[in-house]
């Protein structure tokens, strides 16, 4: 499979995410045809019922779903986080700190003996190696960290 080379692939990948680029004309279609077996007889995107939930916050927003291989981001490591305090100055200071690591594709509070669960998308576990070391573990009142690393993708939304 050709990749796409750009000296930030990241920063494409986020983009096309935040933006929202358009699907191609077929996936449109489905989608209207969902629409419509889901809301009984939609005819556009731009139904009172749509713009309602637009509205109403119950659709938050479109997103385009890219392919990170393309983009030479293959690799996809699961990070548990335990800070060395739960302080709501640590947990803020923390939440800050992840939202400027570009890599981080989520972060949740979990239970358990950790209390984050990072998803992170990388080029290799190399580069992975490098972002663990530099940045990840230098977060704000990171105790301890476990790294999961996955093998293959089965499903993703």
């Amino acid at each position: 499979m050709e990749t796409l080379h750009h000296s930030e692939p990241m920063h494409i990948m986020r983009l096309a995410e935040w933006t929202g680029w358009i699907a191609p004309r077929e996936k449109r279609e489905s989608l209207t045809y969902k629409l419509r077996t889901l809301f009984g007889g939609v005819k556009t995107n731009g139904s009172p019922q749509i713009k309602r939930l637009e509205k109403d916050g119950s659709i938050l927003g479109y997103r385009a779903v890219v392919n990170p291989s393309l983009l030479d981001l293959g690799q996809v490591m699961f990070v548990q986080v335990a800070l060395r305090d739960t302080s709501k100055e640590t947990r803020d200071s923390f939440t800050r700190a992840v939202h400027a690591i570009g890599e981080i594709e989520t972060c949740h509070m979990i239970t358990g003996d950790f209390h984050y669960m990072l998803t992170i998308r990388t080029r290799s576990v190399d580069a992975f190696q490098g972002l663990l070391t530099e940045q990840i573990a230098q977060l704000p009142a990171v105790a301890r960290t476990t790294t999961i690393i996955a093998m293959k993708t089965i499903k993703t939304r």
